[in-house]
């Protein structure tokens, strides 16, 4: 398993050389951007993540209920 600090710089790298070659990428997330500073766990590396990724997408807010309640099967609704 890899330590947290090599998945930050692992996903860092991945968005740099996307956005340098102009490929597109979508990111689906159920935190605000202030929220992934916590999960990055190196503020430096997190900083300059966001700052690439705000900087250069087009963000799409979604605040309704969650579909996911209703496509669960029915087994799992009575069980929980």
């Amino acid at each position: 398993m890899t330590s947290p600090a090599t998945q930050t710089g692992d996903l860092y790298e991945l968005i740099s050389r996307r956005i340098a070659v102009s490929r597109s990428i979508a990111i689906a997330a159920n935190r605000e951007p202030q929220g992934w500073y916590s999960l990055l766990r190196h503020p430096v590396v997190a900083e300059s993540l966001l700052d690439e990724l705000i900087n250069t997408s087009q963000q799409v807010v979604m605040n309704h209920p969650s579909y996911r309640p209703n496509k669960r099967p029915k087994a799992a609704i009575t069980k929980a």
